[in-house]
């Protein structure tokens, strides 16, 4: 598979998938994400930086989760909407 002119194996692009639903998962759970249009920025930044994970020879989906977590501004992700408590990007 190409993903922006680089040439992935099946494996890989599984792992690659693996980790970013993970963590993806983590971060809706840990911040109590709302689907919410400005959330697609986030997303693209996790998924870049595993694509740069993977570019430095990391392949492992566990460690490529941590990379996409470690994107996140937790900072940024703590404001609360008044009315339902429940917090968004």
């Amino acid at each position: 598979m190409s993903i922006r002119g680089e040439f992935y194996d099946p494996e890989t692009v599984a792992s690659m998938g693996l980790a970013f639903d993970e963590a993806w998962r983590d971060v809706a759970a840990i911040t109590l994400i709302e689907p919410k249009a400005n959330s697609e920025s986030l997303r693209n930044l996790m998924a870049n930086r595993i694509m740069v994970g993977v570019a430095e020879g990391v392949h492992h989906a566990s460690e490529l989760k941590i990379l996409a977590l470690n994107a996140v501004d937790w900072w940024s992700l703590v404001t609360a909407d008044e009315t339902t408590g429940r917090r968004h990007v």
